[in-house]
Parts: structure tokens; sequence; C-alpha cells
């Protein structure tokens, strides 16, 4: 029997953008897969849209609704509570609705966990021959400014923390995602640094790979404010001396 694994789908007013054409044509071809979308306080018709598609094949498709808008942080982590609350899967990881990442990338990252001795395998949007990573030069600059300071302030050598793919050993998420996040959209930062607090520094070296994506793609609409990106170094001081 294929081992499960399940992702978790954060959405936020994607009803008229989400490519549930995509997600279906994927569960088709990887029956060992479940897709719980969350739907997090959306305005729009996202809970609607998303539900009666979910009720086509409630076997690998749910949806779980939070009431009010909490943030990308915040949806990932009640998702991942409700996967791992189930005792079913072999591994369990979040990506991002756009499809910024390939759900085949995301399998990628999946079958590099199963096949390994890694705890966690972390995407990221690290340019390569070979590779198809299309991000304009503008977020690039910006992102390899933010992904030195954050790299800088955890102590640990990530090239990019930020990228919305990751797959995890559901026991490994113990002691991590029980309680609320600081930040908005830095709780991948945050992971990290329970992880750290978790198992020590060195142990994050061996438990946790950071894999270069061979696809990835910059999509438009981007829920990042400028208010929030002006505030991501207030935040990172914020979790400094909340973590310290």
């Amino acid at each position: 029997m294929p081992a499960k694994t399940g992702i978790v789908i954060p959405c936020y007013n994607e009803a008229q953008r989400i490519d549930l054409a995509s997600f279906e044509a994927f569960a088709s071809a990887n029956n060992e897969y479940h897709i719980c979308f969350v739907n997090d306080g959306s305005t729009d018709k996202t809970a609607v849209v998303v539900s009666a598609f979910c009720q086509k094949n409630p076997t690998q498709f749910s949806l779980l609704n939070l009431d009010v808008n909490k943030g990308k942080g915040e949806a990932v982590r009640a998702g991942l509570l409700a996967l791992k609350s189930r005792d079913e899967f072999e591994t369990i990881g979040f990506l991002d609705a756009d499809l910024a990442t390939p759900l085949e990338e995301f399998k990628k990252l999946n079958n590099t966990l199963l096949r390994g001795s890694y705890q966690a395998v972390f995407g990221s949007r690290m340019k390569k021959m070979g590779s198809n990573i299309d991000r304009s030069v503008k977020r690039h600059i910006i992102g390899r400014f933010f992904a030195t300071l954050i790299s800088a302030s955890i102590n640990l050598p990530f090239y990019d923390t930020q990228c919305g793919a990751k797959v995890f050993k559901p026991d490994f998420l113990n002691g991590i995602i029980e309680k609320p996040f600081m930040t908005k959209w830095l709780f991948d930062v945050e992971i990290l640094i329970r992880l750290k607090q978790k198992v020590g520094k060195e142990a994050v070296y061996s438990l946790v790979l950071e894999m270069p994506l061979d696809a990835w793609t910059e999509m438009g609409d981007s829920k990042i404010s400028k208010a929030d990106i002006i505030r991501i170094p207030i935040d990172l001081l914020k979790i400094r001396k909340h973590y310290k």
C-alpha cells in the first residue's frame, strides 16, 4: 500500500484564480495524496467553490474553514494540526494555492523525504543549470536581501526559508505547531527556530534538507503588501527577542 501524504493548501480569496483542475489531475494520478484546503476567512466565494470541489472526492480532498482571516501562518498551522490528528499520513506538508511550486515539484520533495533519513525537506528557489525558476529581477533581489537577513538572524545557513513548499514527518512537528505563530508571514522562520530549540542546531543540519526546485513560477497578485515587506525587519526583531 502506498505511503499516504497530506498537503495543506492555505487559501484566501482564491475563488477566481485557484486552479482546481490541476489539483484534480494530480490527485487522479496520485491516489496516495490527500489535499486539505484551508479557507482563511475569505471574503469571496472561496469556501463555496472549494467545498463543492471537495465533495466530489472526499477521500482525497477536504476543506477546513477558519471563520476569520488569521494570516497564512495560522492557516498552515491549522491545516497541519488537522492532518496530524488523523494519524494516517506518513508525511504532511504545505504548498501555496497559486501553485507557483507545481504539485509535481512537491512530490519530488516528498519522495526525497520518504526515501532518506531526513525528518523534513524544504523547497528552495535556487537558480541552477537545468532548472526553470521564473522570478522577476526585482523580487529576486528583494528576496535575496531578506533571505540573507533571515539566515543571519536565525544562525542557520538556509538559502530560502520563505519558499512555500515544505514537507515533514508528522512526529517531527511535535512541540513545533501546537502554539500560534507570532508573525503573519515569517512563520517559516519560527518553525526553524522552534526546531532548532527542540533538537539543537547541529541536529537541524542532519534532519532537515533544503532541496532546490526544478521549477517555480512567480505568480501575480501577491498577498504580501508593501506594508508587510516593511514590517519584516521589525518582525524579525520580535522573533529574536521572543525566542531568545
